[in-house]
């Protein structure tokens, strides 16, 4: 245990002077922090409450001089009368110009050229061509046309009938109220926390798992890891490379969100109680976070370990672990997918392999329904595949630091540990 805590401090030593980790960790501090204060600097200069003061001023001026403004033209030829209350398409819809045309070629030519954005041929009282020049994805216009008509279709039928057309319209523009009971998650506001805390898993593994795996093959290089594997146990070598790269990470994110968390306190005022969900997370998803987190961190990190031992060379490094990074790349993307489907099947699976556990569990925490046990089973997969290839790695580790030359592949280093046992 003594070499272990000697390794453990000697990697947080080789951290904590790093230059690039202390800047790091200063200006991400230093953008969150700032960052979040924006809202306030904008209220001390006055910008904020100036637009506020003039939304009345602007939104009069706006109403104003809509007449005066170039509004599109949409073309509407009714020769059978269908629409009757005329005035119900500029009163309900006025950032259109309407205008009605005397024949359906004229309305044709004038979308063709551009002169009108659409057209609508009235065919009957409830039935009308719509005419564009080219079709888009999201036209709404053709939904307003739709509206006109049935409207006219209510109109001309309640004055047929003689009935009441303003206590009719009232009576159907009731608005219904409505009362949210949530008995299980709220997934919109949880949606907020989740993602920050999903991108987080990615940002702490990928970049510590890189940086354990170049300091190996660093190591390598420089023929320092002769001298440490026959001083040392390899199992010590790289869990305490591992440990050691775990408490920086955590360290440098708690700095960081730590500021990010301060400085939000300090200007929520400012914000208007905007990014309460993604700071008020609750006790239980916060738990199960840092478990999925520290075990998803230990798992990949030896993998990365394991690999880096396998070459020479820190420009041969992202070939070794490219398998590796993209299957956790791959796991990062159904993690985002599956923030739409939280009771999905495939979120369901995936929360019981490694590989993907340590965000799939937090998206089922957080968003969805899981219960104890699933977490505790998951929880256990997740540390004893951790400790199994801490294990393995340590004796690909052993095996690939003493070796020079081509890269070793993973499945030869496997098959030499295999004949060595027996």
């Amino acid at each position: 245990m003594t070499q272990l805590k000697t390794v453990i401090q000697f990697e947080l030593n080789s951290y904590f002077k790093n230059k690039g980790y202390i800047l790091g960790t200063l200006i991400f501090s230093l953008i969150l922090g700032i960052g979040l204060c924006i809202p306030r600097f904008l209220q001390m200069g006055g910008i904020i409450d100036s637009e506020d003061d003039n939304k009345t001023e602007q939104s009069a001026e706006a109403t104003g001089n809509d007449s005066n403004e170039q509004r599109d033209l949409v073309l509407i030829y009714d020769p059978q009368g269908a629409i009757q209350d005329v005035t119900y398409m500029e009163k309900t819809y006025p950032e259109y110009e309407w205008r009605n045309v005397s024949d359906k070629k004229t309305l044709e030519d004038q979308v063709n050229d551009e002169s009108a954005v659409a057209g609508a041929v009235i065919t009957g009282p409830t039935s009308f061509d719509y005419v564009v020049k080219n079709s888009e994805m999201y036209d709404s216009k053709k939904d307003i046309i739709t509206d006109i008509l049935s409207y006219n279709y209510r109109y001309a039928y309640m004055t047929a009938n003689k009935i009441d057309i303003e206590k009719m319209e009232e009576v159907i523009n009731t608005p219904m109220v409505s009362n949210e009971q949530i008995l299980g998650k709220d997934s919109v506001g949880s949606f907020g926390y989740t993602y920050v805390l999903i991108f987080v898993i990615y940002f702490m593994i990928i970049m510590y798992g890189q940086m354990i795996a170049t300091s190996v093959t660093s190591e390598k290089s420089n023929r320092a890891i002769e001298v440490l594997v026959t001083s040392s146990k390899p199992e010590y070598l790289i869990f305490g490379k591992v440990i050691a790269g775990a408490i920086a990470s955590f360290l440098q994110i708690a700095v960081v969100l730590g500021v990010g968390l301060i400085s939000y306190n300090y200007n929520a005022a400012a914000w208007n109680g905007l990014l309460d969900t993604v700071f008020e997370i609750p006790t239980t998803v916060l738990v199960v976070f840092l478990l999925f987190l520290v075990s998803g961190f230990f798992f990949y990190s030896f993998l990365y370990a394991s690999l880096g031992a396998l070459v020479s060379k820190t420009e041969d490094i992202s070939k070794s672990v490219g398998p590796v990074m993209m299957i956790f790349i791959v796991g990062f993307m159904l993690a985002v997918f599956g923030l739409n489907d939280p009771e999905g099947m495939l979120v369901r699976v995936t929360s019981f392999i490694p590989f993907t556990s340590c965000y799939m569990v937090l998206v089922r925490a957080a968003m969805g329904t899981i219960s104890g046990l699933e977490i505790v089973i998951s929880a256990i997969i997740s540390i004893a595949s951790s400790v199994l290839v801490g294990v393995i790695g340590a004796k690909i580790y052993r095996l690939g630091t003493l070796h020079y030359g081509n890269p070793i592949k993973l499945t030869t280093a496997l098959k030499s540990i295999f004949k060595e046992k027996q």
